[in-house]
């Protein structure tokens, strides 16, 4: 015999109860990759329409094109996963599936598309479970709103399911209002990931999908924390979070073995801008220590004090694309009279170390490290 829990992580068992018994109307579930959260909300739909006569449920995404591959598929899985494939019914056109013994369905809408969101209607009981995947991608919770109150009329008892993976910065929309969900009694906040799974299931997700996400883990705990555990990692206010400050002594500067200049120009009002960079390859460690600037005028540039240097320290997630040794290299000092003349005569032999850009004071458009040589 077929148990519901087999196909459901311990962590939702408890989740699971209180759907069942309507404990809440909204379900915020969160999480990083190979949380199962998807799973568990097919499976959830699939036995609320067999249990509730008169619910019929729509599944939504941003963009109708994605459904086919995504949710229609889930919940197919569902289905054949508790063995119901002889009372259930699917189509493409319209996409829908239907429970055969009542003619309640489950049908998917894109929320690109509008006039299908609101022309949704059904001949027996009316939409009672709604289902956001992938909220993230939502343009904002006023949209949300909208789509609800579309769908949600005719009845008094509702179940909603949201789920997604957590967008970086804390200032996403999703981030707080998932703050303000905490605070409401008709809500269930919840959140997953593969650790989760790999605790009582880890055949769900694999050897190959384990060994990366522990890889990651080793090489980059922050990216770690965000991708696979759903965690919040960011401000919002960084470009970069692999960037950090430090105070850099004249004698470490002078230790600096392979040295690089680069420079970022462009049109007024972009500035011209000089760094002066040295590349550690063993600690895959690019350091910033010295910056010039000038704009059309060529009446300042703004120098770094010699007892003020800053240090910029930037991680590479991969290797450079070219040898740091393959150019011989001979340092170059600004004189800003000669600033434009001097880059004019200069020959510019490009290596590429990485496509980073580094936010110091030039917007965000890529900074062109160059080699230059007389």
């Amino acid at each position: 015999m077929t148990s519901v829990s087999d196909f459901i992580i311990p962590r939702f068992h408890p989740v699971l109860g209180d759907v069942m018994a309507h404990g809440h109307t909204h379900y915020w579930l969160h999480g990083g990759r190979g949380s199962t959260k998807s799973s568990f909300i097919s499976i959830a739909i699939v036995l609320l329409i067999i249990a509730t006569p008169k619910a019929n449920a729509v599944v939504v995404r941003r963009f109708g094109n994605t459904l086919r591959d995504s949710v229609y598929q889930q919940l197919l899985w569902a289905i054949e996963a508790l063995g119901l494939e002889s009372v259930f019914r699917a189509r493409i056109s319209p996409m829908e599936i239907t429970y055969t013994p009542t003619g309640q369905r489950i049908v998917f809408r894109g929320a690109d598309d509008p006039l299908k969101l609101k022309g949704v209607k059904f001949t027996k009981g009316y939409c009672s479970v709604v289902w956001f995947e992938e909220l993230d991608q939502f343009e904002g919770v006023e949209v949300v709103r909208s789509i609800l109150n579309s769908l949600r009329r005719g009845g008094d008892r509702f179940w909603i399911f949201y789920s997604y993976n957590p967008p970086k910065t804390m200032w996403s929309w999703v981030n707080v209002e998932r703050l303000e969900r905490k605070r409401r009694d008709d809500t269930l906040v919840r959140g997953s990931s593969y650790l989760d799974v790999a605790e009582s299931h880890p055949e769900w997700l694999g050897e190959p999908f384990i060994q990366e996400a522990e890889y990651l883990r080793d090489t980059d705990e922050l990216a770690w924390r965000w991708e696979y555990l759903g965690e919040i990692t960011g401000t919002g206010g960084a470009v970069f979070d692999n960037v950090h400050e430090a105070t850099l002594s004249d004698s470490r500067i002078r230790s600096f073995e392979r040295i690089r200049n680069g420079v970022d120009w462009g049109w007024f009002p972009d500035p011209w801008r000089f760094v002066r960079c040295a590349w550690e390859p063993s600690e895959r460690r690019l350091l910033i220590f010295e910056e010039h600037s000038a704009y059309m005028a060529m009446t300042k540039l703004g120098f770094m004090p010699a007892n003020d240097r800053k240090l910029a320290t930037v991680s590479f997630s991969t290797a450079p694309a070219a040898s740091s040794t393959a150019i011989k290299m001979r340092s170059c000092v600004v004189k800003p009279c000669l600033a434009w003349s001097w880059v004019a005569m200069m020959r510019l032999v490009v290596v590429v170390v990485s496509d980073i850009s580094v936010p110091f004071g030039c917007g965000r458009r890529p900074l062109r490290l160059a080699c230059l040589c007389s």
